[in-house]
Formats: structure tokens, sequence, C-alpha cells
């Protein structure tokens, strides 16, 4: 089934919110893969928002790799921030970080790391990248990394649950204005969420 958005999305980053996607929700638990410190370091840290790229990096060594974006406001709770930039920079998974909106803003308050998405975890990466959320990880992945109270739905996504599905036909009518019946499923194999898009998975791009 070929479906059409009613309304084109890209990513709304706006200080103060944290913008919601699907790298957010179906990728970044999996960084608890590098143990407590590491959350409990990124928690502290104002997050605006989390990708798997920056098509302002297109050509550079970066563009292919299998990474996790990570845009930070500097600006908020800055003792904590400087604390974590110290920190992670020794860390075996660092990648690199730089300023955010640079060439836009002299003072930019916007700060980027890039952190490498666990290798053992890469068949998960590749899943997300085609919209196989079921297919990410075994139970004992999901057991580990979308215990707590708010991975729920996500967790429902990744196990198939009854809740997804109710769900999903609920965003197949808002987002396509496409109801989908039981006869659909029947026919057609369908994973209970929308498959992730650059405009909402990548800093930097825009729909043409």
């Amino acid at each position: 089934m070929v479906l059409s958005r009613t309304e084109e999305k890209c990513m709304d980053i706006q200080l103060g919110k944290l913008f919601s996607n699907r790298t957010s929700k179906y990728l970044v638990p999996a960084l608890n893969y590098y143990g407590p410190t590491l959350k409990t370091k990124l928690n502290l840290v104002f997050k605006l928002a989390f990708g798997i790229h920056d098509s302002l990096l297109d050509g550079s060594h970066l563009e292919g790799q299998k990474n996790i974006f990570i845009l930070t406001d500097k600006l908020v709770r800055p003792d904590l921030f400087q604390n974590f930039m110290d920190w992670i920079k020794h860390q075996e998974y660092y990648v690199t970080d730089y300023v955010y909106d640079s060439i836009l803003e002299n003072h930019s308050r916007k700060h980027m790391f890039v952190l490498a998405f666990p290798p053992s975890l890469e068949h998960a990466y590749d899943n997300f990248l085609i919209g196989k959320y079921s297919k990410m990880y075994t139970r004992t992945e999901i057991t580990q990394y979308f215990a707590e109270e708010n991975k729920v739905p996500a967790k429902n996504v990744l196990t198939r649950a009854y809740i997804a599905k109710i769900q999903f036909v609920q965003l197949i009518k808002k987002e396509f204005d496409v109801v989908l019946e039981e006869q659909d499923f029947k026919n057609e194999v369908f994973e209970y969420d929308i498959p992730p898009t650059k405009e909402e998975e990548f800093f930097n791009t825009f729909k043409n």
C-alpha cells in the first residue's frame, strides 16, 4: 500500500523543548548498552533533538556511519554541560562534536555530539532505516533497553502488541487520511509505525 502524507513534516527544533522523532523512540534507548554512567550524564544535559545524520556533513567521513546525533543547549545548566563535554570526549564511542548553526550564528548555544551506535546492535540500526521495527531487537534486548514506563509505546511497536495496531490505524487516518480495515492486515504485513523519513531524522534536511 502506497501512502501519501496529508502534511509534510520536518525537524522542528525549538529552544526549551525536546523534538520527538523515531530516532529518539527506537534507537536512543539502545545507548544504554554503554552503561548507566552515560545515561546519568546525558540526562543532566538539556537535549533539543536526536537524529541519525546532519545533511551539512554530506560528503564527509561521517556520512553512512551508524551514529546517533545529539543536539544540546549548552546554556541550560552550563556547568553540567561542560562536565558532560569533558567526560564524553574520553569515551570509546565518542565520534565528534561541533557547534551547531555556527555558520548562521556567531555564538550559537546549540551544540552537537555524535556518538557511535553500539556495533553489536547494528542489526537494529539497519532495520530502523527501512522501518522494520519488529525486527530491530531480540526479546532480551527489548527487556533490557525498553523497561521504563515511558518506553512502553515503543516497546508495543517493537513487539507488535495489539494496542500498537489500534494506535497505528489511528495514526494512518490522521497522517494520510486513510482508513485501514481488518482485511488490509490480511492482505499485507504492516509494521505498527510509519517508516522514518530523512526530514524527521536528519538534521538540516528539508522537503524540496
